[in-house]
C-alpha cells in the first residue's frame, strides 16, 4: 500500500507527539523525538478527523483524546472521545455547531471548541457528557428581540392613520437614509471576511489569531472567560506564536530576543519561513528578501504542522 494511497494526516498535538490518521479508520499517536507509537483503536466514522486534541501523553492512565471529524463547512460536528484503556471510541453527532478549522484546546478540564461563524466557543465536558455556549450566542439574542417586539406592537398603540404628505415625505426620507447606512455598514461588515483562525493557550488563557481581509490584516485577541467576550492584544512582550491549522503554541522568548512579538505561520517566500511582526504590521521572510502587509505570493503548507520540543 502506498504513502499516497494511504493519504496520510499529520494532526499537531502536544507534548511532541503528532496524529497520524490514514483514512482506513486508523490512527496512531507518534512521538516525534523519542521514535516509538502509540496505536489507537480504529474508528466507526467514514470520516477522517479534522482536528483533535488530548489531555496529557497517551501512556498516563488520565488520558482523553477528543477528535472532530469530517468537514468544517457544515453545521453538524461529528466528534468522538476515547479514553485510556478504552477499546472503541464514543462518536456522537452536534448539531448546530460550524466549528473553526482549528484544533480544540483542553482548558480547565473541558475542551474549547471555536465556532467558525460567530468566534464564540462549544464547550464539551467529558465528565458528563455535556456542551455548553461560552460567548457570543447571536440566536438567542435574536429571540430575545423578537419577543421585545411583540410585546412592543401588542400593548402599544397603533399608528394614526391619515397623516399628511409632509409627513410621509419625511419618513421616506429617513427610510432611505436608513438604508444607505445599512448598506455601508453591510459593504463594512462583508470586508472582514476570516480566511484564517487559530486558537492557542498562552499562560493559562485562551488566545486566538485571525487572519482576516485576504490576509491584509492580522489580529490578536485574548478571550475573557469572566466576561465570555474577546479582548484586543496590543503586544505579545517576550513571547512569539506558532500557528497553523493543525496545531499552535506559544512560547516564551526572553528579553532581547528577535523573535519576542511575532506570529511563525506555515507560510514560505520561496524556501524562507515567514513571520508576522505585530510592531511593524507587516510580514517578513527568514531571508530578509520579503516585507509586506498582505500575504499575496506566499506559498501555504496546509499540511504541515509545528513540533514543540519537550
Amino acid at each position: 500500500m502506498s504513502f499516497d494511497y494511504l493519504m496520510l494526516q499529520m494532526r499537531r498535538l502536544m507534548l511532541s507527539y503528532t496524529m497520524l490518521s490514514i483514512y482506513s479508520r486508523t490512527s496512531m499517536l507518534a512521538n516525534t523525538e523519542k521514535h516509538f507509537k502509540f496505536q489507537l483503536p480504529p474508528t466507526e466514522t467514514e470520516e477522517p478527523f479534522d482536528s483533535v486534541c488530548f489531555t496529557s501523553p497517551p501512556t498516563c492512565s488520565d488520558c482523553f483524546v477528543f477528535g472532530i471529524f469530517g468537514s468544517s463547512h457544515s453545521d453538524e460536528t461529528e466528534y468522538g472521545l476515547i479514553r485510556y484503556g478504552d477499546e472503541e471510541w464514543k462518536i456522537e453527532l452536534y448539531d448546530g455547531f460550524m466549528y473553526a478549522n482549528c484544533p480544540p484546546v483542553f482548558h480547565n478540564g473541558m475542551y474549547y471548541c471555536l465556532d467558525d461563524e460567530w468566534r464564540s466557543f462549544r464547550v464539551y465536558d467529558p465528565t458528563n457528557d455535556e456542551w455548553t455556549i461560552c460567548g457570543h450566542c447571536p440566536e438567542k439574542i435574536e429571540d430575545s428581540n423578537d419577543d421585545e417586539k411583540n410585546e412592543e406592537n401588542k400593548d402599544g398603540p397603533k399608528d394614526d392613520e391619515g397623516e399628511d404628505e409632509g409627513e410621509d415625505e419625511e419618513e421616506e426620507e429617513d427610510e432611505e437614509e436608513e438604508e444607505e447606512d445599512d448598506e455601508d455598514e453591510d459593504e463594512e461588515e462583508e470586508e472582514e471576511v476570516t480566511q484564517e483562525c487559530h486558537v492557542v493557550q498562552v499562560d493559562g488563557e485562551i488566545w486566538g489569531v485571525f487572519v482576516m481581509n485576504n490576509d491584509r490584516k492580522v489580529e490578536v485577541l485574548k478571550f475573557d472567560l469572566s466576561e465570555k467576550c474577546w479582548n484586543k492584544v496590543e503586544s505579545l512582550g517576550d513571547k512569539c506564536l506558532y500557528v497553523s491549522p493543525n496545531g499552535s503554541f506559544a512560547e516564551d522568548c526572553g528579553d532581547g530576543s528577535d523573535k519576542a512579538n511575532k506570529i511563525y505561520f506555515n507560510k514560505f517566500h520561496g524556501k524562507n519561513g515567514v513571520w508576522y511582526s505585530l510592531s511593524s504590521g507587516m510580514y517578513h521572510s527568514a531571508g530578509g528578501d520579503f516585507a509586506s502587509k498582505d500575504a499575496y505570493g506566499l506559498t501555504q503548507v496546509d499540511y504541515s504542522t509545528w513540533i514543540k520540543s519537550t
